[in-house]
């Protein structure tokens, strides 16, 4: 069965590109895979690959700059394929379910830091984007950096407790995962308000939206971007029927008046 498609998404034609962005435990991977496997797209999760170079990292020296992404490679996945594939190879080796340890979240803060490596690993993005004409950027930096050009650009957001709550429930059966929520930083605000300006742009507070709502919601945004509303229609008149703006016709004579005038004349 052919994907489904939001009303007006198939008119994008073949190339479709989105970016979502947004603190951590916001929805932003959630709603990435459910639009990619709506929409027949792949996702790319750009902070895998911010993970994958602080895994190399400990693993000892890595190469500078791009020289490493010879031996590491993030491929964007396609949701629901069989056999799935992973998503980030190092060496040969599929180390993405290895990315969420303790570890390499303190790595993480150090690589992301770092000017030369983010040029690096943005510049990594951008050529893996260029061979997937349909792709969903989760991550970010998405909408101003790696994908600015995007078809359609989202910002999630949502209340630190719930985000927290999320990050908990999502990891309670992992405690080998170790992965931090805290507020939205100053870059999440500058994205937000960047996004809420672009006329293709949506912002979305999750707090108290369900997966499925927020889904829709960005479903019926890619619509109105492709199938903008028809004005309503101008009124127009029947032939034979009185318009409202010609000429009006003569008031009929009252009656009361006309009686009136009979009695007082001699």
């Amino acid at each position: 069965m052919p994907p489904r498609r939001g009303r007006g998404v198939s008119r994008m034609g073949h190339g479709l590109r989105i970016s979502v962005d947004g603190p951590s435990a916001s929805g932003k991977t959630t709603l990435a895979v459910a639009l990619a496997s709506r929409l027949g797209m792949r996702v790319l999760d750009t902070g895998l690959t911010y993970r994958a170079v602080a895994f190399a990292a400990l693993r000892g020296p890595v190469p500078p700059g791009g020289r490493l992404f010879t031996v590491l490679r993030h491929e964007p996945v396609a949701p629901g394929a069989r056999p799935a594939l992973p998503a980030i190879v190092y060496h040969g080796e599929d180390i993405t379910d290895a990315l969420w340890s303790a570890e390499v979240e303190e790595q993480l803060r150090l690589v992301a830091a770092e000017p030369a490596w983010r040029r690096a690993i943005t510049e990594q993005h951008r050529m893996i984007m260029s061979d997937h004409p349909r792709v969903v950027a989760v991550g970010r930096d998405c909408a101003t950096t790696i994908m600015a050009d995007a078809d359609c650009h989202v910002f999630l957001t949502a209340a630190e407790a719930v985000r927290r709550h999320r990050r908990y429930a999502q990891f309670r059966l992992r405690p080998d995962r170790a992965v931090t929520v805290g507020p939205a930083t100053g870059l999440d605000d500058v994205t937000r308000e960047h996004i809420g300006h672009q006329p293709h742009g949506l912002v979305l507070d999750t707090t108290f939206l369900p997966p499925s709502a927020t889904v829709r919601a960005v479903l019926h945004h890619l619509g109105d971007l492709q199938c903008p509303p028809k004005p309503p229609p101008t009124p127009t008149s029947r032939p034979g029927s009185r318009s409202s703006s010609g000429p009006s016709s003569p008031a009929s004579p009252d009656p009361s008046s006309a009686t009136a005038t009979a009695r007082t004349r001699p």
